[in-house]
């Protein structure tokens, strides 16, 4: 498109008034919504709200009280989540822009799908609306998620260059999701504690298997992580609630079997697109997890954990249009 050009005519004097050459199509390009959905990945974002609903369920049970306690009581903290993470990726992607535009120049920000700015301004946006939104549950959800945000800058100015770092703080992050969740009840909740530490590890070894396929490697041992993880989490919680849950272990010799499933296929990888498609599917399984952990909570928490698992064949949808690593 060379340009747009009119004239228009002052007395006797024709003169010819042209508008600078502006490429319409590439400015709406910029801000074009596929570009903005990508940045957050929509396959993985079906994940989070699970992880303070699984928080808040475990708290229920480990928690004293009287009475029934309303599960709507942890919506704002669901929200709060999704706001809080994808402020985390968008973030990243204006952190890493001036990389991706060597390494990777099809993300969204080099490719000039999103203006940079615009996302730093909706990410920050997104940061500050999860925190407020944690507020409507407390004090103490509150505090998590001031410390989420925390967590979320960490790691986009500094983490991310320091490996061990950086693949701790997301850990944290997805742990503290589920903490933000035990927080609407009260944090005095050992099993939510648990259930966070296994979460922080599951994503840590995850991430890890990213961060390989981000250098275009794999070392093939770590490929048993999540696996080995989501074993000790499993012996660790059912022992520690003391009862037959038969849901709830169907449900985690499924996520277990899940991930073990995806360390055999990472073994045969030809590709970065294969492993990448790998580390999708394990952070899918993430819902496998979560319904397991939500069976444990009586009748609330099986509905909670069928709500989950319903969730799964969206997310299989929208990975067919967006990554997820």
């Amino acid at each position: 498109m060379m340009g747009l050009g009119t004239s228009c005519a002052c007395g006797s004097v024709n003169i010819e008034c042209r508008i600078p050459n502006i490429e319409v199509e590439r400015i709406m390009g910029k801000q074009n919504f596929r570009a903005w959905f990508q940045l957050i990945r929509p396959p993985n974002l079906v994940t989070v709200p699970g992880d303070p609903l699984v928080g808040f369920l475990l708290a229920m049970v480990s928690v004293p009280h009287e009475g029934d306690i309303d599960i709507i009581i942890v919506v704002p903290c669901m929200v709060a989540s999704m706001l809080l993470y994808m402020a985390g990726l968008m973030l990243n992607d204006f952190a890493d822009s001036g990389e991706d535009g060597l390494l990777r120049p099809d993300r969204p920000i080099p490719s000039g799908g999103v203006a940079r700015n615009a996302v730093a301004s909706v990410g920050m946006l997104l940061l500050a609306g999860g925190v407020a939104t944690a507020g409507i549950a407390g004090k103490q959800s509150l505090a998590v998620a001031v410390c989420l945000a925390i967590l979320i800058l960490l790691y986009n100015s500094v983490a991310r260059r320091i490996r061990p770092l950086g693949l701790l703080t997301m850990g944290l992050c997805r742990g503290g999701s589920l903490l933000l969740g035990a927080s609407a009840i009260g944090l005095n909740a050992p099993l939510a504690f648990v259930a966070a530490l296994g979460l922080t590890f599951y994503i840590m070894e995850v991430s890890n298997i990213a961060v390989w396929e981000a250098e275009g490697k794999l070392a093939k041992g770590i490929r048993w992580f999540p696996a080995i993880v989501l074993l000790g989490l499993y012996l660790i919680v059912h022992y520690r609630i003391g009862e037959i849950l038969p849901v709830s272990i169907v449900l985690s010799l499924a996520a277990f079997g899940w991930a073990l499933g995806r360390a055999a296929a990472l073994g045969e990888v030809k590709t970065e697109g294969d492993i990448s498609r790998q580390v999708g599917l394990l952070i899918r399984g993430l819902l496998l997890v979560q319904a397991s952990f939500c069976a444990m909570a009586g009748r609330q928490g099986l509905i909670a954990a069928g709500c989950l698992l319903l969730l799964w064949p969206v997310g299989m949808l929208l990975a067919r249009k967006f990554y997820a690593s």
